[in-house]
Parts: structure tokens; sequence; C-alpha cells
């Protein structure tokens, strides 16, 4: 359940401002990078992120949010239908592979006006081999989740060049896995913020 937009916490524990930090983050700046430890809300928060941005978006909105497999963007891409299909959102859906999308009505927050005309939602995974086929798409947003567990091209050759025709910002999210893959990229990232 998405609930208001009222909902996004900001009393999440240890993390100052919490969701509505992150949140405010992500409107603000071009990049976000949130690295923090599992279980206290990240992958929810994006729910509120969409929503929010795609309210303010002019025309049609397009994000994507990107796991470290298939399994992880499935779930993230059922989860988001159902609740969104509950409230009316949905507009029309797919789930073929990496050809994962879901279409919305116009979205609307609170009591501003409403500029969107609707939005795409792709959720791809960022497994080796299979971000290379997701390119093309211009995006207002790019998320990849648990980043430390995904290589770096999936950000730097696939997810990043979708984001310069359209100014789009990015928000790269996970937990410290020190042995992760993407790792040290990650590191890179959140050390440029410091």
């Amino acid at each position: 359940d998405l609930g208001p937009p009222s909902r996004a916490s900001s009393r999440t524990p240890d993390y100052p401002g919490g969701q509505l930090a992150w949140l405010e983050a992500c409107l603000k700046y071009q990049m976000v990078v949130i690295a923090v430890g599992r279980r206290v809300g990240k992958t929810t928060f994006v729910r509120f992120l969409y929503l929010r941005e795609a309210a303010v978006t002019p025309g049609l909105y397009q994000a994507c949010y990107m796991a470290q497999n298939h399994k992880r963007a499935w779930a993230f891409y059922d989860s988001m239908l159902q609740a969104w299909d509950k409230i009316g959102l949905v507009k029309r859906h797919r789930d073929q592979g990496q050809d994962r999308w879901i279409e919305t009505h116009s979205i609307s927050w609170g009591d501003e006006p409403t500029v969107n005309e609707g939005a795409v939602f792709h959720f791809w995974s960022g497994e080796p081999g299979a971000h290379q086929g997701t390119a093309g798409e211009g995006l207002n947003r790019a998320v990849i989740d648990e980043a430390p567990l995904i290589e770096e091209k999936a950000w730097t050759s696939t997810l990043s060049p979708m984001l310069t025709t359209t100014r789009g910002k990015g928000l790269i999210i996970g937990s410290p896995y020190p042995d992760g893959v993407g790792f040290d990229w990650v590191e890179r990232e959140w050390m440029k913020g410091q």
C-alpha cells in the first residue's frame, strides 16, 4: 500500500530525516547515493520518489529501476503493479524478460495542479549481459538498487547515457557490501558527494 504521499517516513532509525530527507535530496540534486544498512526502507522509498517526481514532471515521465538480478527486478515490478493497480493508476503493463514495464495514467500529488501526462516505469536486471539489452530509452530517473552487487558497466554504459538527453537524475542505493562486484565504483560515486 503506497498510501497518501505523507506516509514517507521522517523517522527512519539512525538516519536523520529518513525517507523525507532522501526525497528532498533526490528532487534537488542530479545524483544521489544512499548507502545504508539493510531493512531501513531504501527500496520502499523509491515508490514515493517515482510518484512525487512524476507528478511534477510535465509530459511523459520515464524511469527505471535496476536490481541485481531478474528475480529482484520482477519482485519490485510485481509489488508496484499490484499496489498501483489497486488504486487505478495502471494503464497497461508488460512482463517479458528485460521488457518489463508499467505505464500509468497521469499522476498527481496532493492539491498541486496535474502537469504529468502519465509515466512509464521500467524494471531491469543488472546482471552481466542482461543490462546491455535495455539501451535506448531517454529517462527522467534511473535507480540502481543494491548497486554494490552490480557491475560498474550497468551504470556507466547502460543507465548513465539514458539520462543525458533528458538531463535526468540518478539514484544509487544499496547496503555497502565490501565483497560485492560493484563496491569500488559505488564507493567512488559516494566519495564525490563528500
